[in-house]
């Protein structure tokens, strides 16, 4: 089968721009955020369990089992805070819960939950070697009509979920290198 100069042409230019897509990103230095290096040079760490300063009794638990899942997930070596090179704490500096939508007039029908929360790394006679500023997440879950335990399951796992998107947050920013 024989190409026509126009197929060809554009086979080869769209070869070249792949060509100068993957030579542009590469050149310029461009790398992911969170590249999986620990500020410091810091090469152990544990997870201090967060101070919680809302009323929601276990997010401090919550939160800290996401942050211990996501470092695990990026392999990082954690152990007790004695043997820690830095200790990873912080506090929970806010929940809000807000309507999102009504079913009828005042009637909830989708909730949105949302936690501020700040990190610090630090070292034994360091100090803070880093500070993650206040990282904030939320996430939304469904109100079940006259379902008090359907909605505080949906509560629960929308905690879970903001959790998470705070821990990889975190991560990104710990290991963030610019």
């Amino acid at each position: 089968m024989k190409l026509k100069p126009k197929q060809f042409c554009e086979g080869i230019a769209a070869i070249a721009m792949i060509g100068l897509t993957f030579f542009m990103l590469t050149a310029c230095g461009y790398t992911f955020t969170g590249t999986g290096t620990l500020p410091g040079g810091i090469q152990s760490l544990a997870v201090a369990v967060p101070a919680n300063s809302t009323a929601e009794t276990g997010l401090e638990n919550i939160i800290t089992r996401a942050l211990i899942d996501e470092l695990t997930r990026r392999k990082h070596r954690l152990v007790p805070a004695g043997q820690a090179d830095a200790v990873l704490g912080g506090k929970i500096e806010n929940l809000w819960l807000e309507t999102v939508t009504h079913r009828g007039g005042s009637v909830s029908q989708e909730r949105r939950v949302k936690v501020a929360l700040s990190l610090e790394l630090v070292a034994p006679g360091e100090g803070t070697i880093w500070s993650s500023g206040t990282m904030t997440a939320d996430w939304t879950f469904d109100v079940v009509n006259d379902d008090k335990p359907a909605t505080d399951q949906n509560r629960q796992m929308a905690l879970e979920e903001v959790a998470k998107k705070l821990a990889e947050t975190a991560y990104s920013r710990l290991t963030d290198q610019f």
